[in-house]
């Protein structure tokens, strides 16, 4: 192979990488979707003003420290978790209020 075909060839290769490096910087990441806890208005007893919805009340909540963060946290098995990383709380816990 004479020295022509081989610059030919490296140069090419040098061109094909430029092109997919400069490429893979112009890819987004998915949106974050922001979730929030709010109360539900009280019905007053009256079970027919909330549709046939069930409602659940939840007093107050403890959390570890560990999962007091933005990412919503989701156990995977008896000893693993996975974080959400584009579904968050939109404030901390420590912050955020229900009412």
């Amino acid at each position: 192979m004479n020295r022509r075909v081989a610059r030919r060839i490296v140069m090419s290769v040098a061109v094909g990488l430029a092109v997919a490096t400069s490429l893979g910087g112009c890819g987004t990441s998915p949106v974050t979707r922001l979730y929030v806890l709010a109360p539900v208005a009280e019905s007053g007893g009256n079970p027919s003003s909330t549709s046939d919805a069930f409602i659940i009340g939840v007093r107050s909540v403890g959390l570890p420290e560990e999962l007091d963060r933005l990412e919503i946290v989701t156990r995977t098995g008896p000893n693993t978790v996975q974080l959400a990383e584009f579904d968050q709380w939109s404030a901390p816990s420590a912050t955020a209020s229900c009412g």
